[in-house]
């Protein structure tokens, strides 16, 4: 089926161009058509023939007893040098950027987080411990514990359906297994299971060979145990726009910006708002392709991605100072934190449809949610 859509999308500049008029020639009759052996008076050898049609919606009779007819027009390149006319220029080369192109796509994703000092900042991540009040005011949805210290691997189960070239429907089943390291007061044991499941779609605003805007809206859902660090506890929903450029067969720049908005959450220090808050993410990520085969490409790829948070509480950022032994629990408004980590990595695309990347990211700034990052994800395109 997808082969048969990308044949009939292939072929649509070869009908538009097949319908443009040529000049227009006026001979005496039918019978004083050329064939295609004859030769033309006065001349030696063989000239090409001129295929003829008739000029749909004009009269075959015209007043001076000719008759109008129109020469076929050449046939032209589909590719006279440049980006191939197809609907997509694909295949998406980033790894933490999410992809414009709208597609249908199977991805298995596996990513380790490690050395997160900030767990529940602005709850993006974690939910604020459950401790006694005496410790965090309010108690929150997460464990009885504050940790110090958590490593994390996830396992992405992400799935696309594009229902046409413009929009599709999305779905992610995250599976999470964390391992605290230490902890700031109280304790709990390492835990694994589903986390939050996210749903959404796509909207191509702009689809060309070379370029996709595209605008997505995903929604999580508190699927995950936050009791157990599983989740989040509340649901979140985040907007985006995606930009793809193709800039050259071998250049591609990609890029986003979007932001979340937690609804609910846990309540934030002595009952003052929520402990969740709105997070504005952005990012860009070059590639370049060594190799750029017919079965087989290969591109290096640098990504910078950015968060801002706008509102929220972290406990024992460094926004909240240095803790003591006297008050070793610190809470503070995460407002204003600013963070961004540098990506590189490669993808490996073979056989038209199957896509590997494999990557490793660091923070460059002194607040982060993790201080490094592994990737490796394996992409299945339809």
């Amino acid at each position: 089926m997808k082969r048969t859509i990308l044949v009939l999308l292939t072929l649509l500049p070869v009908a538009a161009m097949a319908r443009q008029r040529g000049p227009d020639l006026r001979i005496q009759s039918l019978t004083n058509i050329p064939s295609a052996n004859a030769l033309p008076a006065g001349t030696d050898e063989a000239q090409p023939s001129v295929p003829y049609r008739a000029v749909p919606g004009l009269s075959t009779e015209p007043s001076d007893g000719s008759l109008l007819l129109e020469a076929a027009p050449e046939p032209q390149s589909q590719n006279p040098g440049g980006v191939p006319e197809t609907a997509t220029t694909g295949p998406s080369m980033v790894g933490y950027i999410d992809d414009a192109l709208v597609g249908t796509q199977l991805i298995v994703r596996a990513e380790a987080d490690i050395q997160n000092l900030t767990p529940d900042l602005a709850e993006f991540t974690f939910a604020k411990c459950s401790c006694d009040s005496s410790v965090v005011g309010t108690g929150g949805h997460g464990p009885d514990g504050i940790p110090a210290n958590v490593n994390m691997e996830v396992l992405h189960l992400f799935g696309e359906y594009a229902l046409n070239r413009r929009f599709s429907l999305l779905a992610e089943a995250p599976f999470r297994l964390v391992q605290p390291q230490a902890f700031v007061t109280g304790s709990f044991g390492h835990s694994a299971g589903l986390s939050d499941v996210i749903v959404g779609f796509k909207f191509a605003l702009i689809a060309s060979p070379t370029h996709y805007l595209t605008f997505q809206l995903e929604s999580s859902f508190p699927s995950g145990n936050a009791s157990l660090s599983l989740g989040t506890g509340h649901y979140t929903v985040q907007s985006s726009l995606l930009y793809y450029q193709r800039v050259t067969q071998r250049v591609t720049i990609e890029s986003e910006i979007g932001n979340s908005y937690p609804i609910g959450g846990s309540p934030g220090p002595n009952g003052s708002g929520t402990y969740a808050g709105d997070v504005l993410n952005y990012g860009i990520g070059p590639s370049y392709k060594l190799f750029n085969g017919k079965n087989f490409q290969f591109a290096p790829i640098i990504e910078f991605i950015g968060w801002r948070v706008t509102g929220g509480y972290a406990t024992n950022a460094p926004k909240c100072g240095t803790p003591t032994q006297a008050n070793p629990v610190l809470i503070c408004s995460a407002a204003g934190i600013n963070m961004l980590n540098l990506k590189g990595g490669g993808r490996v695309t073979f056989k038209g449809h199957n896509s590997v990347y494999v990557g490793y990211g660091r923070a460059l700034t002194g607040s982060y949610w993790t201080f490094r990052v592994m990737k490796i994800e394996y992409r299945y395109s339809f």
